[in-house]
């Protein structure tokens, strides 16, 4: 991975805005970490519109990212998807992502200074109601 790009990435897929700023959202804990917040350094929030639902990547695979254009992962052979910010901190306001298998990214330490890989951590996690996250490092 290159520098400034997050170790870890959470991805969730929400129906809007107003789950993230509502008393159920606030009364489970969202937004607070308790006593991990002081060895959180480095977290930040967005929501971001042009997907529908966050990409269940497997085992096998990576989820790609690029916040300068689709095209070094069109390099990579890879279908890019764009992301626009709409909330929260809104930076960076555009992102690409991908699923790659692992045998299309090749080596991750030689990749373009933009391009940030992530393996997933845990298998993606679904709700009674569908909504999906999952976690990468």
């Amino acid at each position: 991975m290159s520098s400034g790009c997050p170790v870890y990435l959470a991805l969730h897929s929400i129906d809007g805005l107003d789950i993230l700023t509502g008393e159920e959202y606030r009364q489970k804990g969202g937004g607070n970490f308790a006593r991990w917040q002081q060895h959180i350094t480095d977290w930040h929030r967005n929501l971001y519109e042009g997907i529908e639902r966050a990409p269940a990547v497997g085992e096998t695979e990576y989820l790609v990212l690029s916040t300068t254009g689709p095209q070094p992962l069109r390099e990579l052979g890879l279908t890019p998807f764009a992301m626009r910010a709409v909330a929260m901190e809104k930076f960076p306001e555009h992102r690409w992502l991908a699923k790659a298998g692992r045998d299309m990214v090749g080596d991750i330490g030689h990749l373009p200074d933009d391009v940030h890989v992530y393996a997933p951590m845990t298998p993606q996690l679904k709700n009674g109601d569908d909504v999906a996250s999952a976690s990468a490092r």
